[in-house]
């Protein structure tokens, strides 16, 4: 489902949660389209305006659990590249060097466990990029496990979507703490990890 209306006229996110909701809501963030997990949506103004300003000062902490064929050398590891947009395709580069119309991309990863040649990864986007996640671990070898469009040899999984899931989302909001949790389902790949 996308997170919001796109050329497809897929039922997006936003809509269906202004059907639930019985009024507008508003897409506080996005998610990529195969990616699953928590997304937040707002249904006040006050509360859309407010959390709207954490995420653009960057006040909002998202961690991602990713599946990746191949095992990284370090059990912790950032990854600095320049995103580019590849001119009139939905597919970004990741890029060590500035290019034309790139923007710097920053992530944090950790190795939450490994089984054979598949790695449960942690990951912390620092900027929020296109496609970032995605493009930068197919950039260091470690592509998602079921991305047909960022994993030259990746095969489809059982269900519409990669190996991606936005897990957790961490923020201060008048005086409050919230530690939003979101558990990938029990399917293949995540059930190897559980």
């Amino acid at each position: 489902m996308p997170s919001q209306n796109d050329p497809s006229g897929d039922l997006s996110l936003v809509d269906w949660a202004g059907r639930y909701l019985g009024r507008e809501a508003k897409l506080l963030h996005r998610l990529d389209r195969p990616t699953g997990g928590l997304i937040l949506v707002g249904k006040s103004a006050r509360g859309t305006r407010e959390i709207s300003e954490l995420f653009s000062r960057r006040e909002v902490q998202k961690t991602y659990l990713a599946v990746t064929s191949g095992q990284p050398s370090t059990e912790e590891f950032e990854l600095h590249h320049y995103i580019g947009k590849l001119p009139g395709k939905n597919f970004v580069r990741a890029y060590d060097n500035p290019v034309r119309n790139s923007k710097p991309a920053h992530l944090f990863a950790r190795v939450a466990t490994r089984v054979e040649d598949l790695c449960l990864l942690e990951v912390r986007p620092l900027t929020g990029r296109r496609h970032q996640i995605r493009a930068q671990l197919q950039a260091a070898g470690l592509p998602l496990v079921g991305d047909l469009k960022y994993g030259k040899k990746a095969r489809p999984l059982a269900y519409p979507g990669i190996a991606l899931w936005s897990y957790r989302l961490q923020f201060q909001l008048a005086g409050e703490a919230y530690n939003l949790v979101s558990e990938p389902p029990s399917e293949y790949p995540w059930n190897l990890f559980e």
